[in-house]
């Protein structure tokens, strides 16, 4: 991945079909976070989260305080596809 996320990139999330089965865990979205190197953040343009929640949007939120300010104002949600 390390040439792709040398230039800028963004990243999409689909949240819809998923069951308690198949879902990630919030330990395992926060250690993959934590996980990536600054060059994978820095170059993140935007992460689109198609089709979130109400649960994705409340724990994003709680999330703020420990996410960076500029990776917050990097995330999209997007209800509906046309």
């Amino acid at each position: 991945m390390d040439r792709y996320v040398e230039n800028d990139y963004a990243l999409v999330y689909f949240h819809q079909g998923l069951t308690s089965e198949n879902k990630p865990s919030l330990n395992w979205l926060w250690q993959a976070y934590r996980g990536f190197d600054r060059k994978y953040k820095k170059n993140l343009k935007d992460l689109f989260i198609v089709h979130p929640t109400s649960f994705v949007r409340i724990v994003l939120q709680l999330s703020k305080p420990l996410l960076s300010v500029k990776f917050g104002r990097k995330i999209h949600y997007i209800t509906q596809i046309d």
